[in-house]
């Protein structure tokens, strides 16, 4: 896991043993801003299938914006974003809506 030192946010996933199976969601090097204010600086993280992810912090240092990011609802200024083996960062909101479902 790569959190930026500067985003005090912490990733907690709780393995389950799947052994090479390729993470069912890819966080790779994602940064998002708002302006002036930098929420992710080039987090990384990965959850693999059947594993438990708890993403704990102080309110405002970008957990729900993580959660915007995976969903589609934000797109990252930097970074990929995979779900279950796709590349969704650059989907439309059609291909996303597919992909929600």
């Amino acid at each position: 896991m790569g959190i930026s030192p500067d985003v005090p946010i912490e990733v907690v996933a709780v393995s389950n043993g799947h052994g090479d199976r390729p993470p069912y969601i890819a966080f790779e090097n994602v940064s998002k801003s708002f302006g002036s204010l930098d929420v992710l600086n080039d987090i990384s993280f990965y959850v693999m299938p059947g594993e438990t992810l708890c993403i704990l912090g102080r309110s405002g240092v970008g957990k729900s914006v993580s959660l915007q990011n995976i969903m589609g609802f934000l797109k990252p200024d930097a970074g990929r974003i995979l779900v279950a083996g796709e590349d969704i960062t650059d989907y439309s909101e059609e291909q996303l809506q597919a992909v929600r479902h």
